[in-house]
C-alpha cells in the first residue's frame, strides 16, 4: 500500500524514476477536490500505478492531460479486483469522483481474486509476519539496494530468476504456470471455476458506484506476450507449457462475456495494442 506523502525514487539497470505519494496515498500531486473540478478515480494493480514509468508518462496522467480532467492514481502493485473495490470504499468520501476506471488486468486478475478470497478464509484476522519473513524482508531489502548499485548483479538477478523457473524451483514458479495456464486451450474450462470471487468483486463495485450515481469503466489490460507474438512461445517454454496449447484470448472472452452478464462497460485494450505493434 502506498504510504501517503512519501517520496522518493526506484531504480533498477538503465533507468531511475522519481516517485511521490500524495496525502490521500495515490500516486501524483495532491488531488484538486473542490466543487469544480471533475475527476476520476483510476483502480488497478501495478499497470496502474506503473513505477516504472515517469509520472507525467503514466496512462492516468496523459488521460488527465488530454481530457482536461483529473485521474486519481489509486493503483498498488499486486492488488486483485477484490482489493480494488475494497480501496475504492476507503477513498470514494475522500475523492467524490464523477466515474471510475477499473484497469482489469487479463494476465492474472481472476487467479488473483480466486487466491486472495482464500486466502482471506484461511486467514480471517490477517497474520503477523513471522521471524522468517522478517529476515526474507531484510534480505530483499539488501537486494534491492545491491540492485541499484550494481549493473552486473542485477543481469545475475534476472538470469537467476529465469533458470529457476525453468527448473520449476522459483518460490513463485507454480503461481507463474497457474497463471499462464488461463492461456491455453483448458483455461476457459479452469476459469470458470474460478470466477465466482471475481463476479462478485464487479457486481460489488457496479452497485456501489451506480448508488452514487457514479460511472463505472473497466479497461482490459493484456499481458505483453499477448499483444507480441515474439514473447509467446519463450514465455510458455520457460514453464513448461507447449506452444501448441496456447490459447491468447480466452482470458480476454470469458471476462468480456462476463462483463456483458453484469452490464458494465468496457473497453478492451488487446486489438489497439497489437495494431501498434
Amino acid at each position: 500500500m502506498p504510504i501517503p506523502g512519501a517520496k522518493g525514487d526506484y531504480a533498477a539497470p538503465g533507468f531511475r524514476i522519481a516517485l511521490r505519494i500524495n496525502s490521500l496515498g495515490l500516486r501524483g500531486p495532491e488531488a484538486d477536490l473542490g466543487p469544480g473540478s471533475r475527476r476520476w478515480l483510476v483502480l488497478g494493480d501495478s499497470f496502474t500505478f506503473a513505477q516504472q514509468v515517469r509520472e507525467e508518462r503514466t496512462f492516468a496522467a496523459l488521460l488527465g492531460r488530454s481530457t482536461g480532467m483529473q485521474f486519481l492514481n489509486a493503483g498498488v502493485d499486486s492488488y486483485s479486483t477484490v482489493q480494488a473495490t475494497l480501496r475504492y470504499r476507503r477513498l470514494v468520501q475522500k475523492t467524490r469522483p464523477e466515474g471510475v476506471l477499473l484497469v482489469f488486468f487479463l494476465g492474472n486478475d481472476i487467479t488473483d481474486n480466486e487466491r486472495f478470497q482464500r486466502f482471506a478464509r484461511q486467514n480471517p484476522r490477517g497474520h503477523e509476519a513471522s521471524e522468517s519473513h522478517q529476515q526474507g524482508a531484510r534480505s530483499s531489502l539488501l537486494c534491492r539496494w545491491i540492485l541499484r548499485h550494481s549493473y552486473l548483479y542485477g543481469h545475475w538477478q534476472v538470469w537467476r530468476e529465469r533458470r529457476q523457473l525453468s527448473q520449476g524451483s522459483h518460490l513463485q514458479a507454480g503461481q507463474f504456470r497457474d497463471e499462464l495456464l488461463t492461456f491455453t486451450t483448458s483455461g476457459a474450462e479452469r476459469m470458470a471455476r474460478i470466477l465466482e470471487p471475481t463476479r462478485a468483486a464487479l457486481r460489488e463495485l457496479r452497485q456501489e458506484t451506480s448508488l452514487r450515481g457514479q460511472r463505472l469503466l473497466v479497461a482490459l489490460a493484456p499481458p505483453a506476450f499477448q499483444v507480441e507474438p515474439r514473447r509467446v512461445a519463450p514465455t510458455f517454454k520457460i514453464l513448461g507449457i507447449p506452444p501448441s496449447r496456447v490459447d491468447l484470448d480466452a482470458p480476454l472472452q470469458i471476462t468480456r462475456a462476463l462483463l456483458q452478464e453484469l452490464k458494465i462497460p468496457s473497453c478492451d485494450l488487446v486489438a489497439p495494442l497489437r495494431e501498434a505493434q
